[in-house]
């Protein structure tokens, strides 16, 4: 049982992978979406552990890493700009 659940049972919640989409929807939907801002490294380490995990590929795959850290700073730049 995740923590939200267990000291709050009553409220309602999602959780996901931070992306365009889902933030772009929030704003337009006039919805206060709530994004944590992560050291880039610990990141992609988390994003490297589980992708190694489902795809069973290399912990270190170079592409996987460097396509992600891409994705980290225009999904944070995006966010940076917009922040109210």
């Amino acid at each position: 049982m995740g923590y939200i659940k267990r000291f709050y049972p009553n409220i309602t919640y999602a959780y996901h992978l931070n992306t365009f989409a889902a933030t772009k929807i929030a704003i337009r939907k006039n919805v206060l979406p709530i994004i944590l801002i992560r050291n880039p490294l610990d990141s992609e380490a988390s994003l490297s552990i589980m992708n190694s995990y489902y795809q069973k590929g290399n912990l270190l795959d170079e592409d996987f890493l460097n396509e992600t850290l891409k994705d980290y700073i225009k999904y944070y730049d995006f966010v940076l700009k917009r922040e109210e």
